[in-house]
């Protein structure tokens, strides 16, 4: 199972417009050694998937982090431990803590380009943060750490797939990259302001005949597209030998008989996934339940758990009737619950749908050719 820890609740050193974290109710404080100790041990004998979370995961600073890193070190069931960090403050001495404590810790750093791509990743100063990031990037792949990128596709990236790629594919240690589409259909509330005032004017400015919707989201078709040129890039460049590409891997990995990691394009639902906020509190996936429905303490995680797993089949039952019989099963898994969800409520399950069919299309193309 997945265990998401939000190290330092919804705090964070920058202000992204998409961000789903600040649409929930206050999550002040941060995460102890003995608070993720004791979900640990609540969890029993589950493999469990560490990933430090947030916000941003090293405002918990060094010396805390170090308590909770041993945690995890010593716990006979953290199969595995990642982190999402937008590597602003990253500098040497995090990654010394790190590998004192962690050494086969994942890195995936949240990075959406440069330029126009990177609009909606600003500061509380309303500036850009891609060259902040960028040297948070440059600094693990000179010092020999390999690294993922989470890409959230937005309005800003309509059309630049293959600019997208040509900015990432030369960097040094660089092993995985995610494309995640920022399908904020749902979201028709003003978001909170902000000390700049900045993430209020890009609501209001960038909505582009999109009504109460933010200007941040894009399209299904739109994200389709900026996937197949990317993948297109991504082979013809021969970027392929030097990292991955999601969606894509895993769905090649679903079509050929083996399982994809990628949970919007795998069998690992929302009811897989567990998440710890400070104070000890614990929900489900942490973009399912934005307002912390199921919320509870520790002491009743296997409770939690059980319920989770009941429901959410429950809850997918309806789709997984449709998708199974769908011509794309075989490599798109259905996608995540939320994301249904979310889609049907606005009304774009078709368009939802006919993406991922032409997203699957053209990786079974890429397999066909290989094949050849």
């Amino acid at each position: 199972m997945i265990a998401i820890l939000k190290m330092v609740g919804q705090a964070c050193n920058i202000d992204c417009s998409y961000c789903y974290e600040r649409r929930k109710p206050d999550q002040a404080g941060a995460l102890d050694a003995d608070q993720v100790q004791l979900f640990l041990k609540q969890l029993g004998t589950r493999n469990v998937h560490c990933i430090l979370h947030g916000g941003e995961p090293l405002l918990l600073g060094k010396r805390r982090m170090a308590t909770v890193l041993e945690v995890l070190r010593d716990s006979p069931n953290a199969a595995s431990v990642a982190i999402q960090t937008n590597a602003v403050r990253l500098d040497e001495g995090w990654l010394q803590l790190f590998d004192r404590y962690c050494p086969d810790l994942t890195w995936g750093v949240s990075f959406d380009g440069v330029g126009r791509q990177a609009k909606y990743r600003i500061g509380y100063d309303g500036k850009q943060t891609d060259e902040a990031t960028l040297a948070g990037i440059r600094l693990l792949g000179s010092t020999g750490h390999s690294f993922g990128l989470i890409c959230v596709v937005t309005s800003a990236h309509v059309g630049g797939g293959r600019e997208f790629m040509e900015t990432v594919r030369h960097f040094e240690g660089l092993a995985s990259v995610k494309l995640l589409p920022c399908y904020d259909q749902d979201v028709s509330v003003r978001p909170r302001a902000t000390a700049s005032g900045k993430l209020m004017q890009l609501y209001a400015g960038d909505r582009d005949g999109r009504g109460d919707r933010p200007g941040w989201t894009i399209s299904p078709a739109d994200y389709a597209e900026f996937v197949e040129d990317a993948q297109d890039t991504w082979i013809s460049s021969g970027a392929w030998r030097r990292f991955s590409l999601e969606p894509t891997a895993s769905i090649a990995s679903n079509l050929s008989g083996l399982e994809g990691t990628y949970t919007d394009y795998s069998l690992t639902k929302d009811g897989q996934v567990l998440t710890l906020y400070p104070g000890g509190r614990v929900a489900g996936h942490d973009r399912a339940h934005e307002f912390i429905v199921n919320e509870t303490t520790t002491d009743r995680i296997g409770e939690l758990l059980d319920a989770q797993l009941a429901q959410a089949d429950a809850d997918w039952a309806p789709f997984l009737e449709e998708c199974r019989s769908c011509s794309v099963w075989a490599g798109c898994r259905g996608s995540e619950l939320f994301m249904r969800k979310v889609m049907r409520d606005a009304g774009l399950s078709n368009e939802f749908c006919d993406a991922r069919r032409t997203i699957v299309s053209s990786v079974e193309q890429l397999l066909s050719g290989s094949q050849r």
